[in-house]
């Protein structure tokens, strides 16, 4: 993708992102901390966690509600075994023909989200490029500065003992003492020439950007992709199966498809879980973006500690 490097790039804070971002965050001893995105530090990373572990405990105290009343069903039936029932299905359609229309409601939000999200990790990628186009413009700019102070220096050093030789102002007796002086000159410039470009040079390695970020999420982004198709696929497959289950009413395929809705409320639960905490993460992350990046910039002087000017 061709990128103007000299356009302007506004960059504006939606407020999906200052929703995530306005979740709360604690440490695993529930003490509150700084949002910022930080992912060096062990407070931040375990208030993801937490984030994550709430629709898992969420998912947990459904799944025993559900066996609870699974098991109340047992004996409800176990008892009534000998009578007969007069109730009519009614209800138990109505129930499963909400429960599919909201399954297949979830299943396409997930379809529709795996897709919004494909598209906003290529626009990551792509402003990471712009970054690491505005970065090699800087380097490209500051080798230039550097060359053109180096041609100044070699251009006043020679016009300065130009002047101290040809003069005819200077005393003859003065004059080697004066030359002797521009060549001291002449050498501290060119000493303090040599830190400041090694200082300079020195910054512009650190400020390489790292083009594996743009690969870790490009790997990512594909793994998850995958994932979450591999996951809506296997909800159907359940649904379907579930379907047939009822059709048919047989015990034996009624249990499987309990076992198989089981662990797909795990699976789902467990992927909202992971989104939960990779969006206020990610949230984090957009709401200053230039102060993270700043961050890891290095925090050095231009001049480097152990270097000085000489007399």
């Amino acid at each position: 993708m061709a990128v103007d490097i000299g356009e302007t790039m506004y960059y504006n804070i939606s407020e999906l992102v200052k929703f995530f971002h306005s979740f709360p965050h604690y440490d695993l001893q529930f003490d509150p901390i700084d949002p910022k995105f930080d992912p060096q530090s062990q407070p931040y990373l375990q208030s993801l966690i937490l984030v994550a572990a709430v629709p898992v405990l969420w998912m947990l105290l459904w799944i025993l509600i559900y066996l609870a009343y699974f098991c109340y069903l047992c004996v409800t039936c176990r008892k009534n075994r000998v009578e007969k029932s007069t109730k009519s299905p009614q209800p138990s359609r109505w129930f499963s023909f909400f429960f599919y229309v909201l399954v297949i409601l979830m299943i396409t939000v997930s379809f529709y989200s795996n897709e919004v999200i494909d598209h906003n990790a290529q626009s990551v990628k792509d402003h990471l490029h712009k970054i690491q186009l505005h970065t090699g413009k800087i380097q490209i700019q500051s080798a230039v500065i550097l060359q053109s102070i180096d041609k100044l220096k070699d251009e006043t050093a020679v016009s300065l003992k130009q002047e101290f030789t040809t003069s005819s102002v200077l005393d003859e007796q003065e004059r080697p003492k004066l030359q002797g002086l521009a060549d001291d000159m002449t050498e501290s410039l060119s000493h303090a020439n040599e830190i400041v470009t090694d200082s300079v040079q020195d910054a512009l390695r650190k400020l390489t950007f790292d083009s594996s970020l743009s690969k870790i999420i490009s790997d990512y982004e594909k793994y998850r992709h995958l994932a979450t198709h591999a996951v809506s696929g296997f909800i159907i497959l359940a649904t379907i199966l579930s379907m047939f289950s009822l059709a048919c009413k047989k015990k034996g395929f009624i249990l499987m498809c309990v076992a198989l809705a089981v662990f797909n409320v795990i699976l789902v639960w467990a992927g909202v879980g992971a989104y939960s905490a990779l969006s206020v993460g990610t949230s984090d992350f957009c709401m200053d973006p230039t102060g993270y990046l700043v961050q890891q910039l290095p925090s050095s002087g231009m001049v480097p500690e152990g270097k000085k000017f000489t007399d």
